[in-house]
């Protein structure tokens, strides 16, 4: 494994559809850690998810991601990626062992090597009994569990998500968080979250705030929430209070 962070960025400029979407961003995310990117919509969190993934030529400063500089090196580092992004990309038509059997394929597996990777990804996400249902006829919480264990399916060493329970009520987001700490024991595996829900950044080890493309604070999550507003806070109000915009 190489050593150093899992994902390095320095003085970061990414542009979006013609603006600034990431605007100087600095940062370091150690390996083991599970770290949360949280803001508003277009803050840059998920241009940031898409940078990781080599898919966006920075217009300045430097990325690395799992020791590898990006996007120049993003087909090796594609291959240690798993990820999820907000919106289902499941085929409701196929069942979900066939969804895990056909990302598998891409990745060059096959064969017991496989059969058996799937059998231990359906078991890890609670599965494997509904492993021959189609994924269109999954609820919601399945369905992301499903998302989890087709990105895990290769054995990553780093897995981004994206609003990993948006849209989940919150019984089925409660099982997902559970499902991924699980996962996490006894694991290196690196996680980043983009989220626009304080309670679930709260559940991060550190967690960066981004506003506007810019690093407005990176800590702790019990650190962070001390210096958001007295009310009872919730991430604009953490924002504001982070800004000095907050009575």
């Amino acid at each position: 494994m190489t050593q150093g962070p899992a994902v390095a960025a320095s003085g970061l400029m990414l542009g979006y559809r013609g603006r600034v979407a990431v605007n100087g961003l600095t940062l370091e995310v150690a390996r083991g850690e599970l770290f949360g990117l949280a803001g508003a919509n277009g803050s840059g969190k998920s241009t940031f998810l898409a940078a990781l993934c080599g898919m966006l030529e920075p217009a300045a400063g430097e990325l690395r991601v799992l020791g590898q500089a990006m996007p120049a090196r993003a087909d090796a580092v594609r291959a240690r990626l798993g990820v999820a992004f907000q919106h289902a990309s499941l085929d409701k038509f196929l069942t979900v062992r066939e969804n895990l059997v056909t990302v598998g394929r891409l990745f060059g597996m096959g064969g017991s090597r496989l059969d058996g990777a799937v059998g231990t990804a359906l078991a890890r996400a609670g599965l494997a009994d509904r492993a021959d249902d189609r994924a269109g006829t999954l609820s919601g919480g399945l369905a992301r569990r499903a998302e989890l264990a087709r990105a895990l399916l290769h054995d990553p060493e780093l897995l981004l998500l994206d609003e990993p329970s948006a849209s989940l009520d919150p019984d089925a987001r409660r099982e997902f968080w559970d499902r991924l700490n699980l996962l996490r024991r006894g694991s290196a595996l690196t996680i980043i979250v983009a989220t626009h829900d304080l309670d679930e950044a709260a559940r991060c080890d550190r967690v960066a705030v981004l506003d506007e493309g810019r690093l407005l604070a990176l800590d702790v999550p019990g650190t962070l929430r001390g210096r958001a507003v007295a009310r009872p806070p919730g991430l604009e109000d953490l924002v504001a209070g982070l800004k000095g915009g907050a009575a």
